[in-house]
């Protein structure tokens, strides 16, 4: 600890300048080189849960709102190659990127450029129960309002077409549903009649009413499947009529999962950097005190001074007789006794004395 010690105020004013000259320089250099960007944001009202058009539809997460299943469905669109290049090719967002000439003249890498610009730049959240908002920051601010209204007019027809193909299957699904929903109640009917033909009693007593023949347990049980068979029929034709009527009103509505609240618009300031700047200020602390770290080891390591009693038993075996303490510069001469010739005098007598 005390070569630490050492090392550490031995310079300080070094290790000081180190530890604010390092954040200075990387906030600088962000402010100075980092281009500034601005930001066109788009502001959506979900008019309708995301592949959950209507009560008929299936979902993962019922508790989800409609502006959530929006944000994430697009969230999702955007992470693929179709959507995120019909998005970038509609606007001239390949002319910000900063790419050299031969990574534009290759169509492959300039979509692999443009697929990541779209997918890691653009940002859609959820602000309520049923209002999102699509964001983009580009050093263009006309090529930033492009790019969003591009999200916004792609995500209206695919995520249409998706939300339409969904409940497609999910009437598909039905209709098989409904067939052995058709089989099961016509059975079920079967099956009291046949009990009834088969019990005249029940069937053709005039005195015996609805209510009683179900005090026979035997056609009480048949008569409760009859009726949930029924049931159950008649919900899928229900949910089939009102899935029909959902996916005839989506073929004719361009749009029906959301409507446009903020239409993007060309931002006239750039894009605040003060979250850049102070990401850029902690990493070039980080850096400064890892420099100084090592600095610290390095010194301390290197220096082979005695400052304590254990120091002087790692170098040699003798005991120590008597420590002193701490003493100035001005002390110091009165240790050491110099050398001087032999001298006469009065009484005839030399003085010498020896060097420490």
């Amino acid at each position: 600890m005390g070569h630490i010690l050492e090392a550490i105020f031995r310079r300080p004013l070094h290790l000081l300048m180190l530890i604010m000259l390092l954040p200075a320089m990387s906030v600088a250099l962000v402010y100075f080189v980092a281009p500034r960007t601005y930001q066109s944001t788009a502001k959506l009202w979900a008019l309708n849960r995301f592949a959950i058009i209507g009560t008929t539809s299936g979902g993962s997460d019922q508790l989800a709102t409609a502006a959530q299943t929006q944000a994430a469905a697009l969230s999702e669109l955007l992470q693929t190659r179709s959507f995120a290049l019909t998005v970038a090719h509609e606007t001239a967002v390949a002319g910000t990127l900063n790419l050299d000439s031969s990574a534009r003249s290759a169509p492959q890498m300039l979509d692999d450029a443009l697929f990541g610009e779209i997918s890691r730049n653009v940002t859609v959240n959820a602000q309520g129960d049923s209002l999102f908002e699509i964001s983009y920051a580009n050093r263009d601010p006309r090529v930033a309002q492009h790019v969003v209204e591009a999200i916004v007019k792609t995500y209206g027809s695919q995520g249409t077409d998706l939300s339409v193909l969904v409940d497609q299957r999910l009437l598909e699904s039905y209709q098989k549903q409904l067939a052995i929903a058709e089989q099961d109640a016509n059975a079920a009917v079967a099956a009291e009649s046949t009990y009834l033909l088969e019990h005249p009693k029940l069937s053709q007593n005039p005195n015996v009413t609805p209510s009683q023949l179900l005090t026979d347990p035997n056609y009480a049980l048949l008569d409760q499947k009859r009726v949930q068979a029924q049931s159950i029929l008649q919900n899928l034709e229900n949910n089939i009529a009102t899935l029909k009527q959902t996916i005839s009103d989506q073929s004719v509505s361009s749009n029906s999962l959301f409507e446009v609240i903020d239409a993007p618009k060309v931002a006239s300031r750039p894009v605040s950097r003060l979250k850049l700047l102070l990401i850029a200020g902690g990493i070039g602390l980080a850096v400064a005190m890892l420099g100084c770290a090592f600095y610290i080891v390095i010194s301390a390591r290197r220096d082979h001074g005695v400052y304590t009693d254990r120091d002087l038993q790692k170098v040699t075996d003798l005991p120590v007789a008597m420590q002193l303490p701490r003493l100035t510069s001005s002390t110091m001469p009165l240790l050491v006794e110099e050398s001087v010739l032999p001298m006469t005098g009065r009484r005839g007598a030399g003085r010498t004395t020896g060097q420490l």
